[in-house]
Formats: structure tokens, C-alpha cells, sequence
């Protein structure tokens, strides 16, 4: 019996064998749980950020979403925000971090929302034809902040901007999305 499998970034797959001459350096590849158990605890956090969303398209063939980072939403308290975490992140291995889970807001997303499968799906329609429809990435999402007992609310203004990012082999974590409004994961008030 073959071992289960689920797509997920692969390193190897990110290093092209003549990186001058190869303009699609990423794709998605199925990776057997071992190989991402191993990503998960033994490898410290790096971040790479050759599949994060700028809203555009052209440095890369992926499609650009309406959750890129260069969006005017992204403001400066979030970009200090954003940067101070993944400092931190970059502490841990991926294990260790979910520790920390609540720290950060930090979640897995197993239940995918159709707003996140449909900007997963768009970004990456281009370049990864392969993505199998039944098998997601291991992509989770972090809080740059989070205000008490408010809830994200686009139309009067108020953010709770989280940060998706897909985990790579190697302890690597490619960040895709910024979402000002909490709008791919949602949550309502009870």
C-alpha cells in the first residue's frame, strides 16, 4: 500500500538546474506525511517569498488576487507588525511555533473556506496544473493583530489583517496573502 500523500512545497523543486535559464523555478508536488512531518519539527523557519501575491504579474506567471501585499490596506502598523513577527517566527521550527499558537493566532486551515479555495485556485491556476482538486497545501494564517471583542468589518474600516503562508519542505514557509479583513477565514460573532 502506497503512503498517503498531500500537496506541499518542495525546496528541491524551487532550485531549477540552470537558474538563468529556467523562468518557472516553483510548482507544487506531492510529499509523502514523513517528509512533511520532518519540515513541521526538525528544520528551523526560513521564509522565501518567490510565491507571495504583489498584485501583479510580472516578475512571475502566477495570478495576482485581490489579497496581494501591495494593496494601499496594508498599512504601516502592519507592515511593522508583519516584519517583527516573522523575526520571530524565524526562532522556531514549525512544531515549536504551534506552541505558541494562541501568541499569534496562529491556525492550520483544514476546513477551507470558498473564498480562500478560490484565491488559492486563481493565484496558482497558471503555473501549477497539477494541483490535484482533492489535495490542499498545508497553509496556514497568522494575526498581525487582533482587537478585543471586535470583529473584522470591511465597510466601516475596522481590520483584523491576517497573513496566509503555505509550508514549504525544509522548514520553509512561503507567504501568499495578505487579508486586511479577515474575509478567507472567516469568523462571526455569536
Amino acid at each position: 500500500m502506497s503512503e498517503r500523500k498531500r500537496i506541499f512545497l518542495s525546496e528541491e523543486d524551487t532550485i531549477p538546474e540552470d537558474y538563468s535559464a529556467k523562468k518557472e523555478i516553483h510548482r507544487l508536488r506531492c510529499l509523502t506525511y514523513k517528509e512533511i512531518d520532518e519540515s513541521i519539527h526538525n528544520y528551523p523557519i526560513r521564509v522565501c517569498y518567490s510565491l507571495m501575491d504583489l498584485g501583479d504579474n510580472k516578475d512571475d506567471d502566477l495570478t495576482p488576487t485581490e489579497y496581494h501585499f501591495l494593496q494601499s490596506e496594508f498599512s504601516t502598523k502592519e507592515i511593522q507588525s508583519y516584519f517583527k513577527i516573522m523575526r520571530d517566527f524565524t526562532k522556531y521550527t514549525l512544531s515549536s511555533l504551534l506552541e505558541h499558537a494562541t501568541e499569534y493566532h496562529l491556525y492550520p486551515n483544514h476546513n477551507w473556506s470558498t473564498e480562500l479555495r478560490n484565491a488559492f485556485n486563481n493565484r496558482f491556476k497558471t503555473k501549477n496544473k497539477s494541483i490535484v482538486k482533492d489535495q490542499d497545501p498545508m497553509i496556514y494564517h497568522f494575526a498581525l493583530y487582533q482587537e478585543k471583542d471586535t470583529w473584522a468589518n470591511e465597510a466601516t474600516g475596522q481590520k483584523s489583517p491576517r497573513i496566509f503562508f503555505i509550508v514549504g519542505a525544509g522548514g520553509i514557509i512561503y507567504p501568499i496573502f495578505f487579508d486586511p479583513y479577515h474575509k478567507l477565514n472567516p469568523m462571526k460573532p455569536n
